[in-house]
């Protein structure tokens, strides 16, 4: 390895030094100063998302022969990741005045998991990804139960370690399988093991894929391994809600998507139909138990299942007769970046609203226009995106997605997707149907939204709009070659 190449790591080792550095300032600190700490975090991680925009393009190469990769595919995917954890800490920050104690804790560990998503999507070996992985999840393991005086942050924060271990142990197991089979566990001498069987699946190899599948099936809820999500969702704060909903499980499948293409497991006939079969399950199921619920929580734990069997649906067909669709690639990916932006503008609503109602109860967001006009609109828009309308990213990032699998000769599982989706627009709108049904007592009592929290969320709805407007830049992007993981 050329020490020169360390310099591509300089963003992740940046997170983890302000990580450092918030841990210490909280520790010495005289009084407690939710706003210093949080503005701390956040302005450490929007020099470092200036600094992967201006120069992270500019820097490819490998690491550590060749485990880890820096490419566009990665550089772009930190400076995302870079600016949910913003959206994150700012999110948190009245949350944790009002619920909770130790915000240097709390942000020092949202930046500890962020460093290790954005090694993660650099990762093109199975070992060194799931050591990455497992970082993130012991963090994300400690934020669930950070309310540790609330029995249902208890209860979840076990239930997510017992299943986390089961996950971790089984997606171990499958990496061990491939590792007998090719002595390596680099996605290039895996994938070069299959082109020299002519994609045959024996035996072990399709023990071993299967594991995997199975363990990264747990890691992003996937059905029928979505168990925990609804209970865990309930039971966290609610920014770790929204942060294990969008960010975690989008990171996990960054690195899925590096998995699939270097390897070329789409082009194996062992691959399609599970994907596909988890897919189908995972977008029925999870909207239709949405429909039932009474916490928006649950709702949106439900709804994200939704989502990850749309994900899945994408990555199943990214190869086609002619190889790699760099036509679904991009829609997958623009896909990803619709709903974390969308799922991070309901989610951001959501939490605001309970810091001055106290709870995330459905029947309990009546007359929220009266209370807060712009807030119920914009909580409204961002529904309105998940569940694919235009004007909306979520309609364009919907529309590009299904159109793709359309391509891809599979009409039948977009028209699937296409009436899931409008299963969702249902429950959506019985929840919006809340927002504007009249309050007959205190409807003119209004809510305190501090301008230092309203203004992300502004921004956040400006970008929901813009993608759904001007959404050919990004994809004219994410279709060049220099975009496909592994292009160096």
């Amino acid at each position: 390895m050329n020490i020169e190449n360390l310099f591509l790591l300089i963003p992740d080792f940046c997170v983890i030094l302000l990580a450092f550095i918030v841990i210490l300032i909280d520790l010495f600190a005289s009084k407690r100063n939710d706003f210093i700490l949080a503005s701390i975090s956040a302005g450490g991680l929007i020099l470092i998302g200036l600094y992967i925009a201006i120069f992270g393009f500019n820097q490819t190469g490998s690491l550590y022969q060749n485990t880890l990769v820096v490419d566009q595919y990665s550089t772009s995917l930190k400076l995302l990741f870079v600016f949910l954890g913003v959206v994150a800490i700012f999110s948190s920050k009245n949350y944790l005045t009002l619920n909770l104690k130790n915000p240097g804790e709390f942000y020092s560990i949202i930046l500890f998991t962020i460093s290790g998503i954005m090694l993660l999507v650099s990762c093109n070996d199975l070992l060194t990804g799931f050591i990455c992985l497992e970082l993130i999840s012991f963090g994300l393991y400690v934020l669930v139960g950070f309310d540790r005086f609330n029995p249902k942050s208890n209860e979840g924060s076990l239930k997510y370690i017992l299943l986390g271990a089961l996950s971790s142990a089984i997606l171990i197991y499958g990496i061990s399988y491939l590792y007998g089979l090719t002595g390596s566990t680099q996605f290039d001498v895996i994938q070069a093991f299959f082109v020299s069987n002519e994609n045959v699946v024996s035996l072990n190899s399709a023990i071993g894929l299967g594991l995997i599948i199975i363990g990264f099936s747990f890691k992003v809820a996937a059905v029928p391994f979505h168990m925990w999500a609804p209970d865990i969702y309930e039971g966290a704060p609610l920014p770790i809600t929204a942060y294990i909903s969008i960010v975690s499980k989008l990171a996990i499948f960054s690195f899925l998507l590096r998995f699939a293409i270097v390897t070329g497991l789409p082009s194996i006939e062992f691959w399609q139909p599970i994907i596909i079969s988890i897919s189908i399950m995972s977008m029925v199921l999870g909207n239709f138990m949405a429909t039932i619920q009474s916490d928006l929580k649950r709702l949106f734990a439900y709804s994200s299942i939704g989502q990850t069997g749309y994900l899945l649906a994408g990555i199943s067909l990214l190869y086609g007769p002619g190889g790699l669709s760099s036509f679904v690639l991009s829609a997958v990916i623009f896909h990803m970046i619709s709903y974390a932006i969308s799922g991070y503008t309901a989610f951001y609503s959501l939490i605001l609203v309970n810091n001055n109602l106290r709870s995330t109860k459905i029947s309990d967001f009546v007359g929220l226009s009266n209370q807060s006009p712009l807030l119920a609109m914009i909580f409204t828009c961002s529904l309105f995106s998940l569940a694919g309308l235009p004007i909306f990213s979520g309609f364009i990032s919907k529309f590009y997605l299904f159109s793709s699998i359309t391509q891809q000769g599979f009409i039948w599982l977009a028209s699937l997707a296409v009436l899931t989706s409008l299963i969702s627009l249902y429950y959506y709108l019985l929840v919006i149907r809340k927002f504007y049904t009249p309050k007959t007592e205190n409807s003119n009592q209004k809510f305190d939204v501090s301008p230092s929290s309203f203004i992300p969320l502004c921004i956040l709805f400006i970008l929901v709009i813009l993608l759904g407007i001007f959404p050919s830049y990004l994809i004219d992007f994410f279709q060049s070659t220099q975009f496909v993981p592994g292009h160096i």
